[in-house]
């Protein structure tokens, strides 16, 4: 189960299934905390990250318990999580272990296991920045279920149990509800069938979770019951379905989707949502590969229940940097190295590269069309300086109603065997229009890139005397896939800190009406106010709210989103004291800024 070696790799993985190789691992281990330079070839790949992590933070392996005595799980959790986690128990007792439950903030909660109540402390924290690698702690920083074995565990006081801990997820939010585990003797798991005890805890937390389905709120209940009509329709489909706050994801799109491609698909559900009529779109996902949305409402348009979402796949791919950054590939016969380093992976974004590449190769003019922050001023600077050197930019929408002296300034710099910017050439007056017409008009192929928002009467004159190439730069908005990307290109001019995924969410979920140039500005000030080792979203300047309005909430829920704000301003940032000025459980604030952040709201 547990042995052999990866693909490509020459040692093979100590033996968990033998006290041989669990002595193997636990030797392993003890060299690894004097020397964090130890080869750990032959641990099992998660459990060698989760070390590396814990030596990164200096986790004391034989430190002191730690404990929040004001942990506690949602009364809902509870009361579904009952009867599965008493069973666990019983078997676990039998068995001379203990069953137990943690909150999402990894905090022991002891109220339904009386057992593990008697050996640990209500509220202890199993972290594994506090415990180190450990069954719970560990299965909640991975964000999946899984074993460890007793010489796996990072603490002292750990090394003679091993344990499977299984999330319990919320059925409609894409969080966890609860983390539940049972811990057994190292002499019983040598004697079990460790597929048999890790199909039983995880068969509680799925159980533990179709409870909450069962007795969520009735517009939930509905959404599900759309979601489950077109997942028998479309069996083979990969579906996802939201309401803004809840996600349901089917089978195949956890196949066919990768972590990163969740947060571009379900903005466009957003966007589906407020606008409320359904969109088709293609979109471009991690690794190259191209599919096609179908978004659709659930219920009633004038009061959608929620958006469903239909993955279709294509045979089509684009190329993509091995950093996993989303990179243009130029779809012409020799490619061009001018727009090779540009990041962006959609279709409509690939096209305009491709004109873009036409114009240089073919030393035509061209004419970007684009809303303002597009990238036109960038992309227009590329093509003239892949002509020449010598690029001078004019500005059209300030020239005055003489049109002599732009056209003269064009004509003598052109004459130099420059090339020339004419920005914002929708501004032009009619005179200065006139006048460079028909100046062109007298040039064969001149080296000229004209910037646009929209085609007006000057502007379409100009386009039809040069003859030019459009190159068409589509807003952010209908290429959100490319923002994670983006944001991750931005961050690394600035500083070796790495995104957070939160931050990537809430970036891809923005409305983002001044386009690439908002992005950059919004993520290089959070590069900026970075502390950690992570930009976060907390990092992101106060003016930005993702492009949501707060009267796109509910009444109630502009009061709560004001008394959250109120609260961790007089707490300082402190969410612990937040949550008592609040009178509520630190859990229950952590989940209300999270539901208001997966909508793009920062507080």
């Amino acid at each position: 189960m547990l042995t052999g070696s990866p693909a490509g790799s020459e040692v093979p993985l100590f033996d968990v299934r033998t006290r041989t190789g669990l002595e193997s691992i636990r030797a392993v281990r003890d060299r690894f905390l004097e020397d964090s330079e130890t080869d750990l070839s032959g641990i099992r790949p998660r459990i060698a990250q989760s070390w590396r992590r814990c030596a990164a933070m200096r986790v004391d392996p034989d430190g002191p318990i730690e404990v929040d005595e004001s942990a506690r799980l949602d009364e809902q959790t509870l009361h579904c999580a009952a009867p599965y986690v008493r069973e666990l128990e019983a078997i676990a007792i039998d068995a001379g272990g203990v069953a137990t439950v943690i909150s999402p903030q990894g905090a022991l909660i002891s109220d339904i296991t009386p057992a593990a109540a008697d050996l640990h402390p209500r509220g202890r924290i199993l972290l594994e920045e506090v415990c180190g690698t450990n069954g719970d702690g560990t299965a909640l920083e991975d964000g999946r279920s899984g074993w460890v074995y007793a010489p796996e565990h990072f603490r002292a006081d750990m090394q003679t149990t091993g344990c499977f801990s299984a999330l319990v997820r919320d059925p409609f939010r894409d969080n966890v509800r609860a983390c539940i585990t049972l811990t057994l003797p190292e002499s019983v798991l040598l004697a079990s069938d460790p597929g048999v005890i890790a199909l039983m805890v995880q068969g509680a937390a799925t159980k533990i979770s179709q409870e909450l389905a069962a007795r969520s709120a009735p517009r939930e209940q509905m959404l599900f019951a759309e979601y489950l009509k077109v997942t028998r329709r479309q069996r083979n489909g990969a579906i996802l379905a939201t309401d803004g706050k809840n996600t349901m994801v089917s089978d195949q799109a956890l196949e066919l989707l990768r972590k990163d491609d969740f947060a571009a698909i379900s903005s466009y559900a957003q966007e589906a949502l407020r606008s409320r009529r359904p969109i088709k779109h293609d979109v471009t996902l991690s690794g190259g590969r191209l599919v096609h949305l179908q978004v659709s409402m659930a219920g009633e348009e004038s009061d959608p229940l929620g958006a469903i979402v239909l993955v279709k796949s294509t045979t089509e791919e684009v190329a993509a940097t091995s950093g996993g950054a989303r990179a243009v590939a130029a779809n012409s016969p020799t490619g061009s190295p001018v727009f090779a380093d540009l990041v962006g992976g959609s279709q409509e974004f690939r096209l305009g590269v491709q004109m873009a590449t036409a114009a240089v190769e073919q030393a035509r003019p061209a004419h970007l069309i684009g809303e303002a922050g597009s990238g036109k001023r960038a992309l227009a600077t590329r093509i003239a300086e892949a002509w020449c050197d010598r690029v001078r930019t004019f500005d059209c929408a300030v020239t005055g109603d003489d049109g002599s002296s732009i056209a003269t300034g064009v004509e003598a710099h052109l004459d130099g065997g420059g090339a020339v910017i004419l920005r914002d050439v929708d501004g032009l007056s009619a005179s200065a229009g006139a006048a460079l017409n028909d100046l062109f008009a007298r040039l064969e192929r001149p080296r000229v890139v004209l910037t646009l928002q929209r085609p007006k009467t000057q502007a379409l004159a100009l386009i039809s005397t040069l003859d030019s190439v459009e190159v068409a730069l589509p807003p952010l908005r209908t290429r959100r896939e490319d923002i994670p990307a983006m944001a991750e290109r931005f961050i690394a001019d600035i500083t070796a800190k790495r995104p957070s995924p939160r931050l990537l969410y809430v970036l891809a979920q923005a409305e983002w009406p001044g386009n690439v140039a908002q992005l950059k500005s919004a993520v290089e000030h959070a590069a900026m106010a970075a502390r950690g080792p992570e930009v976060c979203a907390d990092d992101l300047p106060q003016g930005f709210n993702g492009g949501v309005s707060d009267g796109c909430l509910r009444r109630l829920e502009e009061v709560e989103l004001h008394e959250l704000r109120a609260a961790l301003a007089e707490a300082g940032g402190n969410r612990t004291r937040a949550a008592d000025i609040l009178q509520i459980g630190r859990s229950t604030l952590y989940r209300r800024l999270d539901s208001y952040r997966r909508r793009g709201i920062v507080i």
